[in-house]
């Protein structure tokens, strides 16, 4: 019975990180807040996240989602709650997709920002090959990422590392190329 215990926790805490990411809050003081018994809406918004951009899905055709890129280094749970977002703010839910999602970039960089193909010279989470243009190149040398409704500033963070930002860029450009998740790893599966 421990463990049902403990998988409630963990849903719960979840919940908690995703529910403070989408609304800019502070996931510690969501938690404080709940566990006071005050609703999560009074907790304190977060000033840890330093947006780097906020103008991705102006330009270009097809569905894409705008968002405050972190400037912060990322890991792997960070990484995967920022994606989240992401997928609720292109309206594929936390189901199936997301399984999905997490599936295609498995196989792809392991959320590896910074993963390199060596045959190809694909670069970051979404290995992006040959997107970029004049403005999105990053001081690094990386020009890998740009358009597909993302502003030129996300792909240049995006070539510089930014994971958050290569995360922005995936998203819109599988919302463009393929529909959603499911249907890039259908795709994926096929061999493209």
């Amino acid at each position: 019975m421990p463990a049902k215990g403990m998988y409630f926790a963990l849903a719960g805490g979840g919940m908690i990180v995703l529910w403070a990411g989408l609304k800019g809050k502070s996931p510690a003081s969501v938690l404080r807040s709940v566990i006071a018994g005050k609703p999560p809406g009074q907790a304190q918004t977060t000033a840890l996240i330093t947006p780097l951009d906020v103008s991705d899905g102006s330009a270009g055709g097809g569905s894409t989602a705008s968002a405050t890129i972190p400037a912060i280094p990322g890991n792997v749970a960070a990484y995967k709650a920022f994606a989240m977002t992401l997928m609720v703010k292109h309206g594929w839910g936390l189901g199936q997709q997301w399984t999905d999602f997490q599936w295609v970039v498995e196989h792809e960089s392991n959320w590896d920002n910074h993963a390199t193909n060596s045959s190809s010279g694909a670069y970051g989470i979404a290995q992006a090959l040959g997107h970029g243009n004049a403005n999105t190149r990053a001081a690094n040398g990386e020009n890998n990422y740009g358009d597909f409704g993302t502003s030129d500033a996300t792909c240049k963070a995006a070539n510089g590392g930014n994971g958050f930002a290569q995360l922005v860029w995936m998203t819109n450009y599988i919302a463009q190329v393929y529909g959603s998740p499911s249907n890039t790893r259908a795709r994926y599966n096929q061999g493209y």
